[in-house]
């Protein structure tokens, strides 16, 4: 069945309509999650963290992403074992812009994990909860994410 050209501008239209609305996960690049955090679309962010790391537990886009996430939105268990899972699994990775970054800055997310996070008050973590909820700002951990982003490492899930 062959679709006329007025049908085509249609259903586009009716596509990018339903991506403008948020209810499309985050596309898997740099871009798109920077670009949905900003919007405040978090959701999207999580799912997508969740989605890769169900596809591969050691994935460091996923970890990334998931502390992320954890930093703005989670409890102080939930933000120490992210951090934890961070290093362990950024502690594995070659590529060289990112390692040349973590390596030179993985005493301070040790330090994060290890006194930071402890001082943390349940007050604390409310208050900086709802500073997340605002939209037009960028996302933690970008400066990792970008240079995943920029070695190679952020693959379409099933790559």
């Amino acid at each position: 069945m062959k679709m006329n050209t007025n049908a085509m501008a249609l259903a586009l239209a009716f596509a990018m309509v339903a991506a403008a609305a948020g209810g499309v996960p985050s596309p898997n690049t740099y871009h798109g999650v920077t670009n949905d955090w900003y919007n405040a679309n978090f959701s999207n962010v999580l799912e997508l963290a969740e989605a890769r790391l169900a596809a591969n537990s050691n994935d460091i886009v996923g970890v990334t992403l998931k502390l992320g996430y954890d930093v703005s939105f989670g409890d102080i268990a939930t933000l120490s074992n992210s951090v934890a899972r961070f290093i362990d699994v950024a502690d594995t990775v070659c590529a060289p812009s990112f390692s040349n970054e973590y390596w030179a800055v993985r005493s301070e997310e040790i330090r994060f994990r290890d006194v930071f996070i402890p001082t943390l008050t349940p007050a604390a973590v409310e208050a900086e909860r709802h500073k997340a909820l605002l939209p037009h700002k960028p996302i933690p951990e970008r400066r990792y994410l970008m240079l995943l982003w920029r070695d190679g490492l952020w693959t379409p899930l099933g790559e």
